[in-house]
């Protein structure tokens, strides 16, 4: 018989897997958001959510994320010649003394064009997902900007 002289308080830590549920609650659409929004870290740690957040950037972000780069560093190389063509070349001056600015190079800027066009698309998915709430980042706003800038540069 237990008198209550024989109990010994003892501490078990007990580890857990997630499982791969389809939904967890009425409010969390799916395991990740449910992971995201825990405050335990120690969740990240394990294998299976490492296996499962490797599966998800493999599936669905990593071809997304690196056809972006290419493109984004395309536009650069590209908006790098406009600006050596219109910008660096030698300066050319009439008879009179009188600057002569030498027309953009059409090409270039069809390239520029096509390139920012791009962008516009990507951009315009972002904000029709996101709203106004688009507005909140400060990189968001820098990217609207260079859009315009680009757009206008090629206009005038």
């Amino acid at each position: 018989m237990l008198d209550g002289k024989d109990i010994v308080d003892k501490q078990y830590k007990i580890k857990y897997c997630v499982n791969f549920l389809p939904a967890c609650t009425k409010q969390d659409q799916s395991i990740i958001q449910a992971i995201s929004k825990s405050e335990e870290l120690e969740i990240f740690e394990s294998d299976i959510v490492k296996e499962l957040i490797e599966f998800k950037w493999n599936s669905f972000a990593y071809e997304q994320h690196k056809r972006n780069l290419y493109m984004h560093l395309l536009y650069v190389a590209s908006l790098l010649y406009y600006v050596k063509d219109v910008y660096l070349k030698p300066q050319v001056f009439d008879a009179q003394g009188n600057h002569k600015c030498p027309p953009a190079n059409k090409i270039n800027l069809g390239v520029n064009a096509f390139f920012l066009m791009y962008a516009v698309k990507y951009y315009g998915i972002q904000f029709y997902k996101q709203g106004l709430a688009y507005f909140s980042s400060v990189g968001n706003i820098v990217d609207i900007m260079h859009i315009c800038f680009g757009i206008l540069n090629i206009w005038l």
